[in-house]
C-alpha cells in the first residue's frame, strides 16, 4: 500500500482518496461491470455501520462527503471532512473497503439500479454519443464498453463472483491512500495503519493490453427523436506518461477549453452554428483518446463539421501561433495553480499521480513541463493524433440517410 500526506497550513478540513487499481479495464466480457457492481455494494453496509442509512450518516451526519467512482483503470473513494474528525473518517472507510456485509438481498436490488442507471445512459444524448464513440474506436474490448458493463453482463454476475473479485483486487499491492489538508502526518499515518494494516498483501491486477483502435474513419448513428444532433469527434490519443502528453494537453486547451477557444470562438461566436462546443481528452496506461464534442440543429451538422475538420487541418499543418500558445500556457498554469489551494484536488491530484507510477512533484516542477513545451512539440503531436486512420465519428439524433459525411469526415493527407 502507499500512503501520501500532504499538510495544508490553509485548510480547516481534510480530504482522503483511496484509489484501488482495477477498474473496467481488468475485466473480461462476461463480467464487464463487476468492478462498477462492487463499488455500489460497499455502501450498502459494512462491519460497523451495517446499513446504508447508517454509513451515509457516519459522514454525512457529521456536515461530510463521502463519494465513489469506477473508471477503466482504478476505483475511487473519497471523503471530505472537518479535520477533527480524520480518525473517524479513516475508520469509516477502512470498514467500508474491508468489511463489507455483502448480502445477497443487496446484489439483487443493486443489479437492477444499475441496469436503471444503464438505460439512463441511453436516454441521455450527451452521455450516449461517448459510449458509441468509444464502440466504434475500440470495438469489443474495454475501452469500448461501458464502464458499468451491460445488462447481459449483469445478468450472469453472482454474489460469489462479487466477493472473489473483492477478494482478489481490494488488497495492499494495488491501493494508495492520499490525504491533504488540516492533517498532523504522524497522526493519519499511525491511523491508517491501525485500520488498513490487516489489508491483505496481494498482487497487483493483472490485465491485458489495450490492442491497436479500430482502422478509421469511422461513423457510428443512433437515430432519434430530437431537436439537435449530438456528435463526438474522437481520435487515438496519447496515453498517460507519454513524453507528448504536456504539448497535447495545451492544445486540447487552445483548440476547445472554454470560451477563449478556437472551436468555441469559430463555432459558436462566429459561425452561430452550436451552443455547445469543446473538446477533452483521456490518457489511460496503454492507449488515449482526444475528443471534439457539440450539438447542433441537423441541418447545421454538415457544416459544422466541415468548420471543425478545417480547424484541425489548419492546426497540424501550422501548429499553435506563439501568442495562441502563451495564452493556452497560462490559462492550464493559472487553473492548475487555483485548484491545488483545495484540499480535495491536492489529494486527488497525489493519488492519480501514484497510480499512473508517477513520482510527486512540486507544482513548480509541473508548472515547468508546461513551459518547456514549444511549437515544435504542438506540431509534433498534433500531427501524431489528427490522423485520418484514428478518426471515429459518433451520432446521436435526428439523423438524414445521406451518406455525404462518408465523403467529408476525413483530414486527408
Amino acid at each position: 500500500m502507499v500512503t501520501v500526506v500532504e499538510p495544508l497550513a490553509s485548510a480547516r478540513s481534510v480530504a482522503i482518496d483511496v484509489v484501488v487499481r482495477v477498474g473496467a479495464a481488468h475485466e473480461a466480457a462476461a463480467a464487464s461491470g463487476i468492478g462498477h457492481f462492487i463499488e455500489h455494494l460497499l455502501f450498502k453496509g459494512s462491519a460497523r455501520w451495517p446499513t446504508p442509512r447508517a454509513l451515509a450518516l457516519a459522514i454525512e451526519g457529521l456536515g461530510g462527503e463521502c463519494d465513489a467512482y469506477t473508471t477503466y483503470e482504478t476505483t475511487v473513494f473519497h471523503v471530505r471532512i472537518a479535520a477533527v474528525h480524520l480518525r473517524h473518517a479513516i475508520e469509516v472507510l477502512g470498514d467500508l473497503l474491508l468489511a463489507p456485509r455483502f448480502d445477497a438481498g443487496d446484489v439483487e436490488r443493486e443489479r437492477r439500479v444499475i441496469v436503471e442507471e444503464l438505460r439512463e445512459t441511453l436516454d441521455e444524448p450527451t452521455e450516449l454519443v461517448q459510449t458509441l464513440l468509444g464502440r466504434a474506436m475500440w470495438g469489443e474490448q474495454p475501452l469500448g464498453r461501458d464502464i458499468a458493463g451491460s445488462e447481459a453482463s449483469l445478468a450472469q454476475i453472482d454474489l460469489p463472483q462479487i466477493v472473489a473479485h473483492w477478494r482478489a483486487h481490494y488488497v495492499q499491492a494495488g491501493t494508495i491512500i492520499s490525504i491533504a489538508g488540516a492533517v498532523d502526518p504522524a497522526e493519519a499515518l499511525a491511523t491508517i495503519g491501525r485500520v488498513f494494516g490487516g489489508m491483505p498483501a496481494g498482487a497487483p491486477p493483472p490485465r491485458s493490453p489495450t490492442l491497436p483502435a479500430l482502422a478509421g474513419p469511422r461513423i457510428q448513428r443512433h437515430r432519434r427523436t430530437g431537436l439537435q444532433v449530438q456528435f463526438a469527434l474522437g481520435f487515438v490519443g496519447v496515453p498517460a506518461g507519454d513524453p507528448d502528453l504536456w504539448a497535447w494537453r495545451l492544445l486540447d486547451v487552445a483548440l476547445g477549453a472554454g470560451a477563449a477557444s478556437r472551436l468555441f470562438q469559430r463555432i459558436r461566436e462566429e459561425l452561430g452554428l452550436a451552443y455547445t462546443i469543446g473538446s477533452a481528452f483521456d490518457a489511460y496506461d496503454d492507449a488515449g483518446i482526444a475528443t471534439i464534442y457539440g450539438s447542433v440543429a441537423p441541418a447545421a451538422l454538415q457544416q459544422c463539421l466541415r468548420e471543425v475538420l478545417g480547424d484541425l487541418r489548419e492546426l497540424r499543418r501550422l501548429g499553435l501561433g506563439a501568442d495562441e500558445l502563451r495564452a493556452a500556457r497560462q490559462q492550464i498554469q493559472g487553473a492548475l495553480t487555483l485548484a491545488l489551494e483545495a484540499p480535495w484536488a491536492v489529494a486527488s491530484w497525489n493519488a492519480q499521480s501514484l497510480a499512473r507510477g508517477d513520482a510527486l512533484r512540486p507544482l513548480e516542477a509541473v508548472l515547468a513541463e508546461y513551459d518547456a513545451v514549444d511549437g515544435d512539440a504542438i506540431m509534433r503531436v498534433a500531427r501524431r493524433v489528427l490522423r485520418d486512420d484514428g478518426l471515429h465519428l459518433a451520432l446521436v439524433g435526428p439523423l438524414g440517410a445521406g451518406r455525404a459525411l462518408e465523403r467529408d469526415v476525413r483530414l486527408g493527407a
